[in-house]
């Protein structure tokens, strides 16, 4: 086989993988939604208060694009646009924050392109999203943390540890990997 041949057999497996990682996360999403709803039946039945019965109507805006958030079929810049909104920031402030151009940036919201895996965690990072909102932001790219991987591991400790994207990027380097964002400063 020659080398095109083979090329063109990973690009075609690349993008079978990515379907499939789709589904996988849409299929999560769905069971997390479901597992949800019958927690609420079970405290209702019981009467128990739930922390969402709890809350102040102050924070049904956050709530309801929390939950818009959470939906499987949110595109990776809707999902963009709605943790930016969360968190007051402007489109430019993002970006900057990010290490990542305005191009590549207007690229990926405007549907044109979707990020590379590095680029969706620099954003996740900017936005001082917790793993479980980077998860899903990744997903919504057709990426994931892939297990046994060292950028990975590197990546999520520095998300538990709260870590911004300068002192994530500095683990990276120190690893000998490759640094988030497209700019470098």
């Amino acid at each position: 086989m020659n080398k095109k041949k083979q090329f063109a057999e990973i690009i075609k497996n690349y993008k079978k993988l990515v379907t499939c990682q789709k589904n996988i996360s849409a299929s999560m999403n769905r069971f997390c939604k479901n597992l949800g709803a019958g927690m609420n039946l079970i405290q209702e039945y019981y009467g128990i208060e739930s922390s969402a019965a709890v809350r102040k109507s102050s924070k049904k805006k956050d709530a309801e694009a929390e939950n818009k958030a959470n939906d499987a079929s949110t595109s990776c810049p809707e999902l963009v646009r709605i943790f930016r909104e969360q968190k007051n920031m402007s489109n430019v402030e993002l970006y900057k924050k990010a290490n990542v151009s305005k191009q590549v940036y207007s690229n990926i919201i405007s549907g044109k392109a979707l990020p590379k895996r590095e680029t969706v965690i620099a954003i996740a990072l900017a936005l001082e999203l917790n793993l479980e909102e980077t998860e899903e932001l990744l997903a919504s790219a057709g990426h994931s943390f892939m297990p046994d991987d060292t950028f990975s591991r590197i990546v999520k400790d520095c998300i538990l540890m709260r870590k911004n994207i300068e002192e994530t990027n500095a683990c990276l380097d120190e690893a000998g990997l490759s640094i988030l964002g497209n700019i470098v400063k």
